[in-house]
């Protein structure tokens, strides 16, 4: 049964989504946020970026998930009906104490009123996200650089405290390298 669902799932699941679909990537939508924040800075358009955190996720993948819209006050609408409907959808709950809003070129006012209408706190770009930096220029060496040094502390770790002959050592290597978010 999954083998032949496995062929078709890539046609029944929306392009946009990219993970858990063969062929795609979970890094796809990092790497497209990451974008999407540097155009907005280039060119200097508005957006908001709002990092959701959801009450009781228990490690769910849609605890880590990020809003990003045109920044006007129609879109903060917008961005609150998506969250209700989800919330309504799911039976997840949405923590909007805890999630953060983010403004690129929008005024001060702009990200205030997104602040009051979706009663979450104003922070600031950069920001981390699944472990990597967001809101200064991706093309830029030291943007890559952070994500894969708390790996390296684990793995020494892990080495220091385990004696690993060389195949267990690979397969610590790979599955470490897999889950780089890249």
């Amino acid at each position: 049964m999954s083998a032949r669902l496995k062929r078709v799932l890539g046609k029944l699941v929306s392009r946009c989504q990219t993970a858990f679909v063969p062929g795609r990537s979970i890094s796809d939508g990092v790497l497209m946020i990451n974008e999407v924040l540097d155009m907005a800075n280039r060119e200097k358009m508005s957006c908001l970026a709002l990092k959701v955190d959801f009450k009781k996720a228990y490690d769910c993948f849609a605890d880590d998930t990020i809003l990003v819209v045109e920044g006007s006050s129609d879109n903060i609408w917008v961005m609150k009906s998506i969250l209700r409907w989800f919330e309504m959808m799911s039976g997840l709950r949405i923590n909007f104490h805890k999630s953060r809003i983010y403004g690129v070129q929008v005024s001060d006012w702009l990200l205030e009123a997104a602040s009051n209408f979706l009663s979450c706190d104003i922070d600031h770009l950069p920001f981390k996200y699944l472990g990597v930096n967001f809101g200064k220029s991706p093309r830029k060496l030291y943007m890559w650089k952070r994500p894969h040094q708390p790996i390296e502390v684990k793995v020494d770790s892990v080495e220091r405290q385990l004696y690993l002959n060389m195949a267990s050592r690979v397969v610590l290597i790979n599955a470490v390298l897999n889950a780089i978010p890249i």
